[in-house]
């Protein structure tokens, strides 16, 4: 679930690829130093290594909720500003492309293949 959050939550492919990374940094950590609470001296019944796994899990599902709040609030923000402005979002945008000859073209492309964050394109709407 959270492997999916990273690849939806963010807009623009630099902060996209950015957080990913950092994500799976802390996967792969988080994965080394988990096998180092399966100690000899914690048997027969685990506790500390049961303990800190399930406290994992509920910070887990509490960052989830606090995430899904934020993003909510967030969407409802947006959402009350364009009603409030009343105009229409692009959604197309322009670069501009240099020909081989020294011209200079604008092409018509989605806003969302822009390479704008979801803080910059005010038509992005978290999916919850």
């Amino acid at each position: 679930m959270i492997l999916s959050l990273v690849a939806v939550v963010f807009a623009g492919h630099t902060k996209k690829m950015t957080c990913n990374a950092i994500f799976l940094v802390g996967y792969s950590i988080g994965q080394m130093v988990s096998s180092q609470f399966w100690k000899e001296k914690y048997r027969p019944r685990n506790t500390v290594p049961w303990t800190i796994l399930l406290s994992s899990f509920a910070f887990d599902i509490v960052m989830i909720s606090i995430i899904w709040w934020y993003l909510a609030r967030e969407n409802r923000r947006r959402d009350a500003e364009k009603l409030a402005s009343g105009e229409e979002y692009d959604e197309f945008g322009y670069i501009e492309h240099v020909q081989e000859d020294g011209s200079v073209v604008k092409l018509k492309v989605p806003i969302q293949f822009l390479d704008i964050t979801d803080l910059e394109n005010k038509a992005f709407r978290y999916p919850l």
